[in-house]
């Protein structure tokens, strides 16, 4: 059992959520704490009823966690949220609000999302999602907001806990199943732009030439992760991402965009003349790539044609 004295329970301590590998399975490892989920959401002032759907979301349900990783849960509802009885702690985030509460030594974030909390994204997503597939291909490129595709991300890859059927219809309605295309795409352009930044800085030698090729990078593997379904937005994760989904399936392209991650502040003319060809190389690689996604095809050609970047 866990140490669930007084002075245990405000401050975090090791546990072994982490390990689990399906909702059941946290659900196991929850109760080894002396914790419920029943009990958790009341400590927030929340309640499950037949308007809201609970999932866990995060490190601990992508299988990235630690013994020390917080165990984030996700509040969809359909209806306005009360917040009579919710802890003082509370965040208010530009789509969500977050409340945070200590219980038995493990740090639970509980962020709760209402459907007009996302009208925006739902609106620029119904926009761009089927532009995605459009044969006459994009005219503009939507972009949706950080917070937003936070909110994409974790219901699409969260694990119901609760409501099953209310997290599924948001789901569909928020069509999730394009949010990889849209990211991937999304990348593209932040890669090329990145690029671009990189060769602009060709000359001084004063350490933003490394730091533009290894954003360039990032982007690079966030491209790739994204077309094989991975959407995690943090980049502090794309390493281990990269090493786990791209090792097998892009051997070449992952080994040399995770080189250009450890780039040397310190480059001569001469090797950054020798990187700059190295990213031109990939991002050629990248559009052959993506062209071969028929989904995005008609936009990879707006942003690859009717877009001028510069060349390193």
């Amino acid at each position: 059992m866990p140490d669930t004295s007084a002075k245990a329970i405000g401050r975090k301590q090791p546990h072994r959520l982490h390990l689990a590998t399906s909702p059941a399975e946290l659900e196991q490892a929850l109760a080894a704490h002396d914790l419920r989920i029943e009990d958790l959401l009341a400590n927030h002032g929340v309640q499950i009823g037949d308007s809201q759907g609970l999932l866990a979301v995060g490190s601990i349900a992508e299988q990235l966690g630690t013994p020390s990783s917080d165990l984030d849960l996700l509040v969809l509802t359909d209806t306005p949220w009360d917040r009579d009885g919710a802890p003082a702690m509370v965040m208010e985030w530009e789509a969500s609000r977050e409340t945070v509460t200590y219980k038995n030594g493990v740090e639970i974030n509980l962020e709760l999302v209402t459907r007009e909390d996302l009208r925006r994204a739902l609106n620029a997503f119904l926009e761009v999602g089927p532009l995605l597939f459009d044969e006459r291909g994009l005219s503009s490129m939507p972009i949706i907001g950080m917070a937003e595709r936070h909110l994409l991300h974790r219901l699409r890859s969260g694990w119901p806990l609760r409501g099953e059927a209310i997290v599924e219809r948001w789901r569909d309605e928020f069509l999730v199943v394009l949010y990889p295309f849209y990211l991937a795409l999304l990348h593209f352009v932040g890669f090329n732009e990145m690029r671009e930044d990189a060769a602009a800085l060709e000359g001084p030698d004063d350490g933003s030439f490394a730091i533009a090729a290894r954003m360039t990078a990032a982007e690079g593997l966030s491209c790739l992760l994204a077309l094989q379904g991975v959407t995690n937005p943090k980049p502090k994760w794309v390493m281990r991402l990269a090493d786990r989904f791209l090792a097998q399936s892009h051997p070449d392209l992952h080994r040399e965009l995770a080189k250009l991650m450890f780039l040397p502040r310190s480059q001569h003319s001469d090797k950054r003349s020798q990187v700059l060809h190295t990213l031109d190389r990939i991002g050629s690689r990248l559009t052959t790539r993506l062209r071969e996604q028929s989904e995005l095809k008609p936009a990879v050609e707006f942003v690859t044609v009717q877009i001028d970047y510069v060349e390193g």
